[in-house]
């Protein structure tokens, strides 16, 4: 179900709204097949009105609502089905049909609105893929278990741009946002599909390697870190970075694991010969 859902949360909103609209008239044709004494769709009409509502827009949805809905007054004001209504029924029964497509979209709209919400408190404004502190939480609580129930190793390291409000005041708060995103679109691309990177503070981020030991973790963090200061440089940005990793097999708790990833990042901060420092 869920590669069914990424699979449609990827389409476009035209391509949504030709399935849709497909769908429709699909159900129209078969409709028409038949008398209306034979065959009644309008529940199945929802199956294109939801998908509208909530892959595409509920202004569409409610529009397809509305064509659903005039299409049951025409067949039977054209004498198109084999039972006749008074005109007042049919205008009745389409209002209510109406009434009944808007309402699902409406909340469907409100649900949707709702978990979006949601969806987004766990991440970063500045990058739409970058975690947050609670995107960050959620993420290490959910690793924690697994490695308690299968004990198999979590890498965390924790990183500090160092000199950044300093950068900040000389270059401007558009340019730290440059640099900020430069960082993280480096880290994403070096990371694996499994790994969290979340922003924790202004220039602070957390990346969670699950499944890697301490010697796992060694390659990766060094080469982000050789790319980061080469990126630096290549933008003549004068800012460093200082890096403490911890790797797990039982950790306590999830503020342990960050304060243990802290206070390997803080004794690595300000030495330039040794910037990442990995716990013994």
């Amino acid at each position: 179900m869920k590669s069914v859902d990424a699979f449609f949360q990827k389409l476009s909103q035209k391509k949504v709204m030709i399935l849709g609209f497909a769908l429709i008239l699909i159900l129209i044709i078969i409709e028409l097949a038949f008398s209306a004494s034979e065959l009644n769709l309008m529940i199945f009409y929802l199956i294109p009105i939801i998908f509208i509502a909530w892959y595409g827009s509920r202004n569409w949805a409610f529009f397809a609502g509305l064509i659903c809905s005039l299409k049951y007054m025409i067949i039977n004001l054209a004498d198109l089905s084999d039972i006749y209504l008074p005109p007042f029924v049919v205008a009745w029964n389409s209002v209510v049909r109406i009434g009944i497509y808007w309402g699902v979209v409406f909340v469907l709209s409100l649900l949707k609105n709702a978990l979006d919400e949601e969806r987004l408190s766990y991440f970063d404004p500045l990058v739409a893929s970058l975690a947050n502190k609670k995107g960050f939480y959620a993420m290490a609580a959910k690793e924690k278990a697994r490695v308690l129930r299968y004990n198999h190793p979590l890498t965390l390291c924790y990183m500090d741009i160092d000199m950044f409000n300093r950068f900040k005041e000389q270059f401007g708060q558009a340019a730290g946002n440059q640099l900020l995103k430069a960082v993280v679109d480096t880290i994403v691309k070096n990371i694996r599909f499994v790994d969290t990177l979340a922003r924790m503070e202004d220039a602070e981020f957390s990346l969670l390697m699950p499944e890697t030991s301490k010697k796992q973790a060694k390659s990766p963090i060094l080469k982000i870190h050789s790319l980061l200061s080469d990126l630096m440089k290549a933008n003549n940005w004068p800012v460093s970075f200082s890096i403490g990793v911890v790797s797990y097999n039982a950790p306590e708790s999830v503020d342990d694991m960050l304060k243990r990833a802290l206070q390997m990042k803080n004794n690595a901060k300000g030495n330039a010969k040794n910037p990442i420092c990995f716990e013994a």
